[in-house]
């Protein structure tokens, strides 16, 4: 078994939580919150109904070869910042 830690963060605005019944665990991350995920859990994740899309959309996981591994696709997260016009 692979001891890999990742670093995981909630790149959400929204509170994200899972549960993995069968190892008893559950994670809150607040936005922004960044944890030490064990790979395990992760690919445990993965598995379950709905973790996949988590994965994906909520949770930034840096590691290319770590969501390659897990099936999972995530786009970089880009932010537009508009400029209102101002009033003189």
């Amino acid at each position: 078994m692979s001891k890999k830690i990742l670093i995981v963060t909630n790149r959400s605005a929204g509170m994200v939580v899972y549960t993995i019944p069968e190892e008893g665990i559950r994670r809150e991350f607040t936005p922004g919150e960044t944890k030490k995920i064990p790979f395990e859990e992760l690919e445990k994740l993965a598995y379950l109904s709905g973790g996949r899309t988590l994965m994906e959309n909520f949770l930034k996981i840096v590691d290319t070869e770590t969501t390659e591994e897990l099936g999972i696709h995530t786009e970089p997260v880009s932010y537009t910042h508009l400029t209102l016009p101002t009033t003189s």
